[in-house]
Formats: C-alpha cells, sequence, structure tokens
C-alpha cells in the first residue's frame, strides 16, 4: 500500500459513482467530509459503494479544517457524516451540538472508551503515540522511558516532530489536561531548546529518521509499519514508552453523524460499514491501525491496546483545548 498523503486546503467534492438501484429510481446520495486521505479509503468507500447502491461524495481536507467548516456552516451544512483523523476535531462539533446520537446497536460495536458518553460519535480505529528510532544507530538504552525525558537538558537526541499534524497537536492537549498549561510549555520549550526539527507530517518523520537526520520522531504507530512494509532494507523501529505514559497515547479516528443529515438511514449505513468486520480487517491489515470492534484483532506484531494502558481522554475536552493549544505550540516557537 502507498503511503497516504493529507490534502491540503478545500478540495473539490469527489463523487464515487454506484450502479443504479434495481427499480430505476434515483440512488440515494451520502455526503461525507474526511479528514482521512483519499488514499487511504477510497478503496473502502468504493466498496461500501458496490455492496449498497448508496453514492458517496467525499471531501476531503484535513480534520481540524474541517471541523471548523462544520462549526461554520452550522446548520446549513451539506455533510451527513464526519469521518475525522482524530478525537479532537470530533470533539469539537460534538461540544457544539451539531451532532444527533447513533442507536445504541450501532454504538455498542465499541467499547465505552472508544465512543462519546453520549453516543453521538464513535471510533472506528485507533493509532497508539510512539517513538520510531533506528536500532543500528541508536541503542534502545538510550530512549526515555517517558516521552517527558525528550525535553530534559541531560537528553542528547536529536528529536522530530509535526507540530501541524491533529495527533501531535491532541497530545499536547493531553498533557495540558493531565500537566497543566506551564509543565507541558516546560517539554515544548526543552524540545526547542534542544534543537527539535519540525516535519510536514509523520512520514516525513519515519524518512528522516531511516536516514540518520534525527535520531528519533514522535508519530503515530502505523506509519513506521507501512513504510517498512514498503521498503524491506528500513530499519526504524517503534519504541513505546512504559504503560500508561503519556508517550503512548491512543487516538482514535471515528465517525459522527450530523443533524443536519436527511440521509439517516444512509449515515447509518455507512458508519456501520466502517465497523463491519471486513473493514475492521482492512484497518488491521492494510493501514496497521487497531481496529475498535470488539474481540476484533490488532495489527500484527504489535502490543494490545490493554498491553498500552494507555491514559483515556474525552475527546470533547481535547475538542475543546485546540486553541489553547495551537496557541502554546506556538508560544514555544514550534511553528512559523
Amino acid at each position: 500500500m502507498s503511503t497516504r498523503t493529507s490534502a491540503v486546503g478545500a478540495l473539490a467534492a469527489i463523487v464515487l459513482m454506484s450502479v443504479a438501484a434495481c427499480s430505476g429510481s434515483d440512488p440515494a446520495v451520502l455526503t461525507v467530509y474526511s479528514g482521512r486521505s483519499e488514499e487511504l479509503i477510497a478503496p473502502l468507500i468504493e466498496r461500501f459503494t458496490d455492496e449498497s447502491g448508496i453514492t458517496v461524495e467525499v471531501l476531503y481536507g484535513d480534520s481540524a479544517s474541517l471541523s471548523a467548516q462544520l462549526l461554520e456552516e452550522g446548520d446549513k451544512s451539506p455533510a451527513d457524516v464526519f469521518f475525522s483523523q482524530a478525537p479532537g476535531p470530533l470533539g469539537s462539533i460534538d461540544g457544539a451540538g451539531l451532532l444527533k446520537a447513533l442507536p445504541n446497536d450501532l454504538a455498542s460495536l465499541v467499547a465505552e472508551e472508544f465512543r462519546a458518553a453520549d453516543e453521538e460519535w464513535i471510533g472506528v480505529s485507533a493509532r497508539a503515540r510512539v517513538l520510531v528510532y533506528d536500532p543500528q544507530r541508536t541503542p534502545l538504552a538510550s530512549l526515555p522511558k517517558s516521552v517527558l525525558g525528550l525535553g530534559e537538558p541531560r537528553s542528547d537526541l536529536t528529536v522530530g516532530i509535526a507540530p501541524t499534524n491533529a495527533s501531535f497537536q491532541d497530545f499536547v492537549s493531553a498533557l495540558r489536561l493531565d500537566l497543566g498549561d506551564d509543565a507541558t510549555l516546560l517539554f515544548l520549550d526543552g524540545l526547542a531548546e534542544r534543537g527539535v526539527r519540525t516535519y510536514a507530517n509523520n512520514v516525513t518523520i519515519v524518512e528522516a529518521v531511516g536516514r540518520g537526520e534525527i535520531d528519533v520522531g514522535l508519530v503515530n504507530h502505523y506509519y513506521n509499519l507501512e513504510l517498512r512494509a514498503q521498503d524491506q532494507s528500513l530499519a526504524t523501529e517503534n519504541y513505546y514508552f512504559e504503560p500508561g505514559d503519556l508517550g503512548s497515547l491512543v487516538l482514535i479516528s471515528g465517525a459522527a453523524i450530523l443533524k443536519t443529515s436527511d440521509s439517516d438511514t444512509e449515515a447509518q449505513s455507512f458508519v456501520r460499514f466502517l465497523l463491519s468486520a471486513s473493514s475492521q480487517q482492512y484497518f488491521a491489515e492494510q493501514t496497521y491501525e487497531y481496529p475498535l470492534v470488539t474481540g476484533a484483532p490488532g495489527p500484527a506484531g504489535q502490543p494490545s491496546l490493554a498491553e498500552l494502558g494507555a491514559p483515556e481522554f474525552d475527546a470533547v475536552q481535547l475538542g475543546q483545548e485546540l486553541t489553547s493549544t495551537l496557541t502554546l505550540i506556538n508560544e514555544a516557537g514550534l511553528v512559523g
């Protein structure tokens, strides 16, 4: 599978045409705002269209930008479903009252910690934050037990981050909620003082580690697995921090149905499809993510979600913290 890339800015809607219904009537149309890249989910959407006969119009873009667009559109939004790459953007529109509750039989497909308390969004897959490194260049013993060690004066590791990435921003929001702003800023300042290098996305961080440009990088776990599947010579490895550490934060991608939707049946069918056995297997085997339907096997060779023991954060809280988080990241001089 080729490396996913994020669409930048507002893109024109891409229509994946379906076969017409047997009756000859116009097929149902579903509008999806997707923070997940076209390269990643287009195969799933095509299969959904083939199986259901529902035409899907997709607006691809950055999850945070799409959530801001939904907030601006309000009750005039044409969107039926929001498929977010990260929990924070889901939380921001949930907190604004733009979502409708999912039926309980749908929401109950995943554990409570991976869905909204009000059942207005549901996790579809998950990724863990990790430290990617090359054991041929950076000994395992030199890596800190906690992510906070990367910001301490005694650390001499060169670090790569993607400060404009939604997952990094959610990670910083989680730090703020757990440690407070002062301790989080101290950590970010520590990274800056030790010459942290910034990159556009997780892929470029893994590639930089592979080239020896940096020692380690903070990324989501599946990027390294994906790149190694493409290039067997790549020696980079995922390093999971100690159970419970904020550096191993688990972040969900999730789906929600907008209150503005007049296509409840089709929207629910789409969300159910994402949680079907075949789709969950797709996430585990093709994108190396953790499926979230109870009992679905995770990506091969990776610790289970239970073994990670990641601290839990409410997506609404993460979404509400985004603006202040961006301010803190800017204050540390990590953007621009």
